[in-house]
């Protein structure tokens, strides 16, 4: 089978469904397939670039666009990269913020039809229209309306073979629009490295990686838990894993007053995918602040579950709360800490071993395959 697949950018570790494309695309290209990726809207290339991108030994062809790029030489470009490739099928990897930076692509449905005339197409939603998980204000409301008549529109004009997502909400909101899509869980862009040395045995440490935010919730969860750890003689630590220097150092200022004396929180400072793995190998939960019910989207949250580490989540959406799940798999949703206690933190890790099977890149790849066929 030949792929091509159409997302925004492919700057490495800048832009996370890009990484995600990636490697979705060579590891198709090791399964025995062939395929290759436009970044439609790189927001780091400076002018057009045909080239390989490799993850190990093995390379993918992209072609990347400026963003600055008109449409027309844009889409001209991506034609003829397409008519070259003469894909068994395209797949256009959904983010509305990927494609237009205020998030509105009115134009890239027509636009990519005729691009791709007469194939075969597939659409990963990763991401829908504002107001799926935000506020409800009324900004957000016109942006959620015109981003939802995108995606309506989209879905007429493309009229995809296969649809695909990775969240339970995306999922019931497409059917809503009268389509259905597919469960394709989302993988981790940090492939495990093992770790060689020896774990500290009196330190638990917990994790933020990439996206870090402060909440009541969030801070409850970690003093409760904290007063727990300590009393059992451990030492608490809270590691900072990648993110920029000036707002990880921020949000430690912000919640090390917040949390018992005896925390000790530390930041890592950039780092490579290898290293990344290295030290969430180091820690034994992961916390984010992502809401409870969307976790399936987050790169984050499966790079903790594929590294054996549950997870914390303690920000919730009372809208949410009682009628959706935060994965499709139901193996991945017993990898959440549901209370800010170390049995509640044994039973997540336990399940968790088990869990990450489900997230496995060659899987979920093979999937993806099936469902195309």
């Amino acid at each position: 089978m030949k792929v091509v697949f159409i997302c925004g950018s492919l700057c490495f570790g800048a832009d996370g469904v890009g990484d995600y494309t990636r490697r979705l695309g060579i590891e198709l290209i090791q399964k025995g397939h062939q395929a290759s990726i436009i970044a439609l809207h790189d927001q780091d290339a400076i002018e057009e670039i045909n080239e390989f991108q490799r993850v190990g030994e093995t390379g993918i062809r992209c072609l990347r666009i400026p963003y600055k790029t008109s449409d027309k030489k844009r889409f001209l470009s991506a034609k003829e990269f397409l008519n070259a490739e003469n894909p068994d099928h395209v797949s256009l990897q959904y983010v509305p913020f990927a494609f237009h930076l205020k998030g509105l692509p009115f134009n890239l449905a027509s636009e990519l039809v005729k691009v791709g005339k007469g194939k075969k197409w597939q659409i990963m939603f990763h991401e829908l229209w504002v107001g799926t998980e935000d506020g409800h204000f009324l900004k957000m409301k016109i942006f959620a309306f015109l981003q939802k008549y995108i995606i309506k529109r989209m879905l007429e004009v493309i009229s995809p073979s296969v649809i695909h997502t990775h969240l339970p909400i995306y999922k019931h909101q497409l059917n809503k629009l009268g389509w259905n899509a597919s469960d394709l869980s989302l993988f981790s862009n940090i492939e495990l490295k093992r770790l060689k040395e020896a774990q500290q045995g009196n330190i638990l440490r917990a994790c933020f990686f990439s996206q870090i935010g402060t909440s009541n919730e969030i801070i409850n969860f970690l003093s409760t838990i904290s007063k727990e750890i300590i009393a059992k003689k451990l030492k608490f630590e809270i590691l900072l894993i990648g993110g920029s220097e000036e707002k990880m150092k921020a949000f430690k200022q912000s919640i090390e007053f917040l949390l018992p004396a005896d925390t000790t929180i530390k930041h890592t400072g950039f780092l490579s995918a290898e290293d990344v793995s290295i030290h969430l190998q180091k820690c034994q939960f992961g916390i984010t602040p992502i809401p409870r019910h969307a976790l399936g989207k987050s790169g984050s949250v499966a790079a903790f579950i594929s590294h054996s580490l549950p997870v914390a989540a303690p920000n919730t959406d009372k809208r949410y709360l009682n009628s959706v799940m935060s994965f499709l798999d139901p193996s991945l949703q017993s990898s959440v800490i549901l209370s800010p206690n170390l049995s509640s933190l044994e039973k997540a890790k336990q399940a968790t071993a088990i869990a990450k099977k489900e997230i496995n890149v060659s899987k979920i790849a093979s999937k993806f395959l099936s469902d195309l066929k």
